[in-house]
This record gives structure tokens, C-alpha cells and sequence, in this order.
């Protein structure tokens, strides 16, 4: 059976300048199986409008949303373009409608479609913004013979728009310019298909979709990147508010996402709107409830958490606006307390421990083994914060760090073992659409950071007990003798006296024979004979012997010759910093983190921070590795000449959703090659 447009509804439209927030088609009865395919325009410069299809009396499936398209950004620029289907289940009495978030003028169009594949009706489809005043030829090669084109063009600004090959079903001229129509004669085999669009305004949006005869067979996009670089049309986005489908609620350029790795989990914030005609809201979003934002075309979950703190703004007598505040499942290791300690176990084996311990539904599968921590101990820290001292004492010669991603998956690597994400971002723009290169605005920065400069470490660790003895010979006058070193008076060594060799009370109390106090003034420890218990002066020659404990500081001072020589100077190229963990307890452990602080600290670091380009629709995490490449950076490993091509460390991140769908990545990296 050829795919074809059955009888339909005429379409509907607010063609003036009393503006309304809803159309809804006259009644029709479609035949059972058929597909409905809705396009609706919406006159906008706000990027936060968008529109909701609905049937409102017949029997159909849930509507599916191929195109929501609106790269507004005010100023009088581009319009709203929804393009959506549904399969039809009883052949009864059929009304379909449109809500939008805002009132403006409007168009809507439902075709009624036979011989449909309804399962993936969607061949090609695309978004186009046009900017100059011109003619534009879209065009594509077509997925199977005897596919069908429909059409939705909007201008924010008024003008005119034509489209030729197709066959006009709706238009607005008051207000705005706007069209909506079908290719004329179905493509008569896997060829070009081209229409030229006609506008008169640099304000222009357009969007297509192909819909394709049931004999057809579509294979979804296989490319993990998306369409990458240069990209005319977004990626399809997912939201899932605890399991949930919200996506129409979300708000498509009001979310933003914030990585961090090896410090802190993720952080999203999400819009969503709610337009309600009964007593109580569609949704209320609670507290822990969990979140997953997702990039369907990607196949990649880009944010996974809960909810921490709703916020309702209720604009008006049903529409609320709901901004979600969210932590990634990495909150869960903030609010587990952990004890442990651990002595000649591997990175990977302490952390993978400690988080089974913990029982938080974490994975621990991408956590590398990494190399052996001589000792580490904690008690009662949150269990994202022993993940961080782990990680600090491992990094001896490389730094390692964690993340948790929306899948549950904790991840935990150092820069020789990230994972390379595949993507190299260039100044020099090309007309490729892969995911494997990205472009990045022009007013980046690229530093070379000394400010932290390090290459001499004093690592303090903690205090440990050792025995002392002193021993002193008596003059026949003296009460009072100096010890050698600081008492610990809550030390586990037994105090112990003699006199003349024999045994004698000792303790910190005056009211025994013999006792020990702290000078106030010069803080150090005597041995006194007490007069509250008219302990006689010791005659002269008389040996006086004490054994106490004190405490001993593990104090380790690594160096780094290299970095000394390099920098060279007055200062003779030290660069000291102190280091203070009280729970190092030995010399091998101070030892370990002073390497890790050298390693890391004791060059200037080189880090650049840029803003990907809205059409690249690829993604990323922190941890990852990209290739940077710049025409215009003195390159520190060719003598400081111009031109960069580097591996660099992805170490912050944050996203934002743009008009249209689209999104930008701030992204921040460090130099590892």
C-alpha cells in the first residue's frame, strides 16, 4: 500500500493580532491504523516557549515528538516549529489540538497519512536557521521511494516565505510570516530531494520531516556522536523525573549541568513547565525523587541524580514552573560516614572496598588498581572524601581523580589511563558533521599557571608516641630537673620514677611526691618534688631516673631537582609549601604525599578554558581526555611557537542548554602531553 494523505481536518490559525495559547482541529474520523502527523508554527522570540500536541476526543497513541524547534534569542529573532505523530487505534469521531506556553499569532496542520511504516515513520528530518535575506535549497537524499516531505517555516519578524515543490496548507501574513506545507509529488526513488525556500528577513526558521511508506526500513543513527560539527538540526533530549517521561515539561534552553573531577559530583539545574485545567497539577516534583537527562540520539544518559531542592514559582492560576536542583548519585557518598584504615593495599582496592562497604549502589567496575598506598587511615569522613585522599596519596607521579556518572558507574583514573573521549577541537572550522571535531568560539583563554608553584614539600603528617628516658644526677639543692622532651600526658607509656633506685608515685598531680608540670612561660616539662607532700631534696649524687612518652611529628621534605634547576633565580628555584594530614602516621606515608604534591604542583600548569560552538551536538565528561588544537598558542614544548596539538585532561565542565535545542560546553583541561 503507497504511503498517502487520507481526508483530513483543514488546518487552523490565528492570523492577527489578537493572539491565543491553543488551536484545535474540527473533527474527522481517521481509519484505524492510519498515522497523524502534526505541524504547528508559533510567532516567538522567547527560546523558553514551546508547544504541546494532545488528542482531544478519538482513540490514538501517545503523541511522539520528532521536532520541537526554537533557537529564539529575542531581538525579534525565529519563531517555534513542532512537529509531532501518533498512530490512530479506533476509527471514531477525532479532534487534535496544540497548547503553547505563550499566546501569539499561530497555525496548525494534521494530516491523516495511509500506508505509513508506524513504527519508525520518520525518514530525514531537519532544522534550519536562516539567516541571510536570499534563497536557501534544502535538501536531502531521500530514505525510500514514495516518501512524503512536510514543511513548517516561521518568521518572527513579518516578510514573506515561499517554498517551491510543495503544496501549501496553512499560512500567516498579518502578524509574522508563516508556512506550513507537504511536498507535492512523492520522491520516486532514493534520490535528491530539493525545495528552495524563499525569505525576505534574516529571521527565518525552517523544519522538515520525511515520513516513509511502510515497506520502508529505517536504521536509527549509529554514529555515538550525534551529527557533530556544523549540525543544522539538535539532538533529541530525554528527561525522566523518578521514571517518569517529562521531556514536553522541560524546558529546552533553561538546564545547566556542572562536572568536576576528582572534587565533587555533578550539578544540574532543570526547568520544567506545567500548564494545568484541573484542581491539581500534572506532576509536583519531591525531594530525593531521581532524574536522568538524556541525549536519545547519542544514546548517552548526560546527567543522572536526585532532587535536592524543588523550587515552585506559580506564575499564574494553573501554570506553575518548577526549577529542579539536582546532585548527581555521587550525594550518596557525601552522606556516608566511613572509618577504615588500610596498609600496603592498592589504590583500586581500597576505594573499590570502601564503596561496597558502603552500600550506596555504586558500580566500581571502571576503577583502575593503580598503585599501592603504604598506609591511610580516617575515621568518620564522608566517603567522597576518602575517595579524595585516596586518589591524593596515589598521585605520586601522575594525578588521579574520581567521578560519578549517571549510570551509577563510579570512575576513578589517573591521565595516563583516562578515557580518551575522541574528540579533538580545532580553530580551523570545516563543513564536517562528525563527532569527532568540534569548534570553539574565539575568546578563549589559554594560561600558564605558577601561582601554585611547588617543587619543595614540608608533608606534615600526623603524631605517634615514642618512650623516653631521662636521667639526671642531684646536687643536694635542686627540686626541680628539665626533661629532655615534651610530655604526652595521655600517652600509652606507663610513667615511671626512681630515686636513689628506688621506685617512687609520679604523676601530673601536685598532691603526690613527685609530679610533672609545663612552665607557662617557656612551655617546657619539669620533674618537681612536691612541697604538698614535704618530699625531701634529693642529696647530692643521688640518680634520678623517668621514663615518659612524647609525641614525634612525621615531618618527610620531598624536592623536585628538575623543576629547582628550571627555575632557577634568587630564591635558588625553591618554591616551598607545607602539606598538613594528621592522619599520615609514618614516614612512608608523609614520603608519599610529598611526591604526590611535586608531581603536580611543581610545574606551571598549563590549562585552557573555551566555549564548544552550539551546532557541535557531541558530548563529553570530566576525566576524559581531548586533543586541543589552536593556531594561535606558543606551543611550551617547541621552544614557545605558535601553533598547539595536544592531549589535554578534561578537569571542569558545565553545559547549558541553548535556543532550539541545542547546547554549549564550557570546558576547562590541563596540558598532559
Amino acid at each position: 500500500m503507497a504511503l498517502a494523505i487520507a481526508t483530513s481536518p483543514a488546518a487552523v490559525k490565528q492570523d492577527a493580532t489578537t493572539y491565543v495559547s491553543q488551536l484545535t482541529t474540527a473533527s474527522f474520523t481517521p481509519a484505524v491504523g492510519s498515522l497523524l502527523l502534526m505541524i504547528a508554527i508559533f510567532d516567538t522570540n522567547y527560546g523558553g516557549d514551546f508547544a504541546t500536541p494532545s488528542t482531544v476526543t478519538g482513540s490514538t497513541s501517545t503523541w511522539h515528538y520528532s521536532v520541537q524547534y526554537n533557537p529564539s534569542r529575542g531581538s525579534g529573532d525565529g519563531g517555534l516549529i513542532l512537529i509531532a505523530w501518533a498512530t490512530v487505534n479506533s476509527a471514531i469521531s477525532t479532534t487534535t489540538r496544540v497548547n503553547f506556553s505563550d499566546s501569539s499569532d499561530c497555525a496548525m496542520k494534521t494530516w491523516v497519512l495511509t500506508g505509513a511504516n508506524n513504527t519508525n515513520p520518520i525518514g530525514r528530518s531537519g532544522t534550519f536557521l536562516l539567516r541571510t535575506p536570499s534563497t536557501t535549497t534544502l535538501s536531502y537524499t531521500a530514505t525510500a521511494a514514495g516518501s512524503i516531505s512536510f514543511f513548517g517555516i516561521e518568521d518572527w519578524a513579518n516578510g514573506t516565505i515561499g517554498l517551491t515543490n510543495d503544496t501549501a496548507d496553512a499560512t500567516l501574513a498579518v502578524n509574522s510570516a508563516g508556512l506550513i506545507s507537504h511536498q507535492t509529488t512523492a520522491a520516486t526513488g532514493v534520490t535528491t530531494q530539493s525545495f528552495v525556500a524563499n525569505y525576505t528577513t534574516d529571521k527565518t526558521v525552517a523544519a522538515f520531516v520525511e515520513i516513509v511508506p511502510a515497506a520502508a526500513v529505517i536504521t536509527p543513527p549509529t554514529n555515538p556522536g550525534g551529527v557533530g560539527g556544523g549540525a543544522t538540526q539538535a539532538n533529541t533530549m530525554q528527561l525522566l523525573v523518578n521514571g517518569v517521561d517529562r521531556t514536553v515539561n522541560m524546558v529546552q534552553d533553561q538546564w545547566t549541568l556542572t562536572q568536576q573531577w576528582g572534587r565533587q559530583g555533578d550539578t544540574a539545574t532543570i526547568l520544567l513547565h506545567d500548564e494545568y485545567t484541573t484542581t491539581n497539577p500534572t506532576f509536583v516534583p519531591q525531594v530525593t525523587q531521581t532524574v536522568q537527562l538524556k541525549d536519545v540520539t547519542l544514546n548517552q544518559v548526560i546527567f543522572g541524580g536526585i532532587i535536592t531542592k524543588p523550587e515552585l514559582d506559580v506564575v499564574n492560576g494553573g501554570v506553575n514552573e518548577w526549577t529542579l536542583n539536582c546532585q548527581s548519585y555521587a550525594v550518596w557518598a557525601d552522606s556516608r560516614i566511613v572509618s577504615y584504615a588500610y596498609h600496603n593495599t592498592t589504590l583500586g582496592a581500597i576505594i573499590a572496598d570502601l564503596t561496597q562497604n558502603a552500600q550506596i549502589g555504586l558500580s566500581t567496575v571502571n576503577v583502575v588498581n593503580g598503585p599501592t598506598i603504604t598506609a591511610v587511615v580516617g575515621q568518620f569522613e564522608p566517603l567522597s572524601k576518602a575517595w579524595s585522599k585516596v586518589c591524593a596519596l596515589a598521585s605520586t607521579q601522575t594525578t588521579y581523580g574520581w567521578w560519578v556518572d549517571g549510570n551509577k558507574t563510579l570512575y576513578v583514573a589517573d591521565e595516563a589511563q583516562a578515557l580518551a573521549s575522541g574528540v579533538t577541537f580545532d580553530n580551523n572550522v570545516t563543513t564536517s558533521h562528525l563527532n569527532a571535531e568540534g569548534h570553539y568560539e574565539v575568546d578563549f583563554k589559554y594560561d600558564w599557571d605558577a601561582t601554585s608553584l611547588a617543587n619543595r614539600i614540608y608533608a606534615i603528617g600526623g603524631n605517634i608516641t615514642q618512650q623516653q628516658s631521662d636521667n639526671w644526677t642531684a646536687n643536694g639543692h635542686t627540686r626541680q630537673f628539665a626533661l629532655t622532651l615534651s610530655l604526652d600526658s595521655s600517652s600509652s607509656v606507663q610513667l615511671s620514677l626512681s630515686v636513689g633506685g628506688l621506685s617512687t608515685v609520679v604523676s601530673t598531680q601536685n598532691t603526690d611526691p613527685w609530679y610533672l608540670a609545663q612552665d607557662t612561660l617557656t612551655g617546657l616539662w619539669n620533674l618537681i618534688a612536691s612541697t604538698t607532700t614535704n618530699t625531701p631534696t634529693p642529696v647530692n649524687g643521688t640518680v634520678i631516673s623517668l621514663t615518659y612518652g612524647y609525641l614525634v611529628t612525621q615531618v618527610s621534605v620531598v624536592q623536585n631537582t628538575t623543576s629547582i634547576a628550571q627555575y632557577g633565580g634568587l630564591n635558588g628555584g625553591f618554591y616551598d609549601a607545607t602539606i598538613t594530614d594528621t592522619t599520615l602516621m609514618n614516614l612512608a606515608a608523609t614520603q608519599q604525599r610529598g611526591q604526590h604534591e611535586v608531581a603536580e604542583y611543581g610545574y606551571a600548569q598549563e590549562q585552557v578554558t573555551f566555549t564548544t560552538t552550539e551546532d557541535w551536538q557531541g558530548w563529553l565528561n570530566v576525566g576524559q581526555t581531548i586533543v586541543f588544537k589552536s593556531s594561535f598558542v606558543p606551543d611550551s614544548g617547541n621552544s614557545y611557537h605558535n601553533g598547539l596539538n595536544e592531549k589535554f585532561l578534561v578537569v571542569s565542565m558545565s553545559a547549558a542548554g541553548t535556543g532550539g535545542g541545542f547546547r554549549k560546553l564550557q570546558i576547562t583541561a590541563v596540558r598532559v602531553t
